[in-house]
């Protein structure tokens, strides 16, 4: 797969999801799990194990950086939005 079509599928898959700009990312990458925040390319933090990425992922909701998490199955589709109880 060329890096203009993994763009574009990685767009698709956003679209998804909504795209408010405020939303923190559980993705797979590279054999690990990364979390970004839409509409900035830098990555916040990269993991091994997907349930430590969502868990830091759902600190950065509850801190107030972003109103909820997209967390992408492995093969990189959205399974679920999440959101805490405030």
């Amino acid at each position: 797969m060329t890096t203009a079509s993994k763009y574009k599928l990685l767009r698709e898959r956003l679209e998804v999801a909504g795209n408010s700009g405020n939303k923190a990312h559980v993705m797979p990458k590279r054999g690990r799990w990364v979390i970004f925040k839409e509409g900035d390319e830098k990555v916040l933090g990269t993991f091994s194990r997907r349930n430590t990425a969502l868990s830091k992922a759902m600190e950065i909701v509850e801190s107030g950086n972003a109103k909820s998490v997209v967390l992408h199955k492995s093969n990189g589709m959205v399974e679920k939005i999440l959101t805490t109880a405030s």
